[in-house]
């Protein structure tokens, strides 16, 4: 248990969750008096974001605590190339928090919480060749591209809600797309309306589309639904949030150190963390590294 933390330096990032986790400092400056006092510095963009968690490095600091949701920690992610001597304690302030989720770490936790519980350890991240971009989550292929479009795109803050409505809308209006995908020990090679490499169960805030992914397994999980007609997907869609979509004949889970996507109709748009598609397209190829992240996590029994 980290129970002798020192040194503290604490980030925010002011636009999570449609720039409403800077609310959530009001909440945890009502700290206990034992509890241990922060002074939060906020980025002004992601690259200042990645300047902080790259100097934080260098500082003689016991833990660097990041408040923000699954972008943040991928830019994170990105930042940390090479020795990491000052773990990462992430605070949920986004709208997924998959990736906290994972941790043991919930929106109700308190900093103090995690920083006197917390428990260090190492756990995986994703990786795309050729550009050695990391993921933390997700990275995926298909009609999340719609979805996406439509949630950054809205005037509506980001939520579960608009999550669940932004997947409606790309399904009715999304076609399948041929993909040929390789992994250690099988393949897919036809239509399909999704398919997405994990690192983590869930993602978008709660769809559980890989239920066996475990974030220090070495391995990244594999979802391809493939040609499923519109009326079909939508059905299956409680079944994806309770993570029982797995025995549909439509839908493939598998895992594996490696995967490889290609679509041989033409380049497609490659999605990370529920953040729009950027410059990655396919054919990509995706690689587990394991325990390539220092962390802290709550156990489970502890978490609330």
């Amino acid at each position: 248990m980290h129970t002798n933390i020192l040194s503290i330096q604490a980030l925010l990032n002011p636009s999570a969750h449609s720039g409403r986790a800077r609310r959530l400092l009001k909440s945890w400056s009502r700290a206990p008096a034992a509890a241990c006092s922060l002074d939060w510095q906020l980025s002004r963009d992601a690259q200042h974001l990645q300047q902080l968690v790259r100097a934080a490095q260098t500082a003689p600091l016991d833990a660097l605590l990041l408040a923000g949701g699954d972008g943040s920690v991928q830019l994170a992610a990105n930042a940390l190339r090479g020795p990491q001597p000052v773990p990462l304690a992430i605070l949920p302030a986004g709208s997924g928090n998959d990736f906290a989720r994972e941790l043991g770490v919930h929106r109700t936790t308190p900093p103090w919480q995690l920083l006197e519980q917390g428990v260090e350890r190492r756990v995986d991240l994703g990786q795309l060749a050729p550009n050695g971009k990391r993921f933390c989550c997700v990275a995926s292929v298909g009609f999340d591209h719609q979805a996406l479009e439509l949630i950054h795109s809205s005037a509506l803050p980001r939520s579960r809600l608009l999550n669940v409505y932004a997947a409606v809308r790309a399904i009715l209006s999304s076609r399948p797309v041929r993909l040929k995908i390789r992994w250690q020990g099988g393949s897919f090679d036809g239509p399909a309306r999704l398919a997405a490499v994990t690192n983590t169960r869930g993602y978008g805030g709660g769809f559980l589309l890989t239920p066996a992914a475990r974030i220090d397994d070495g391995l990244l999980d594999i979802c391809v639904i493939g040609n499923l007609s519109r009326a079909a997907l939508l059905m299956q869609f409680p079944r994806i949030f309770a993570g029982s979509h797995g025995a549909h004949p439509q839908v493939l889970l598998a895992q594996s150190p490696w995967v490889r996507i290609e679509a041989p109709d033409g380049p497609l748009p490659v999605c990370l963390d529920g953040e729009r598609a950027g410059e990655e397209r396919t054919p990509i190829e995706l690689s587990c590294l394991p325990q390539a992240l220092r962390v802290l996590s709550l156990p489970q029994e502890i978490s609330p």
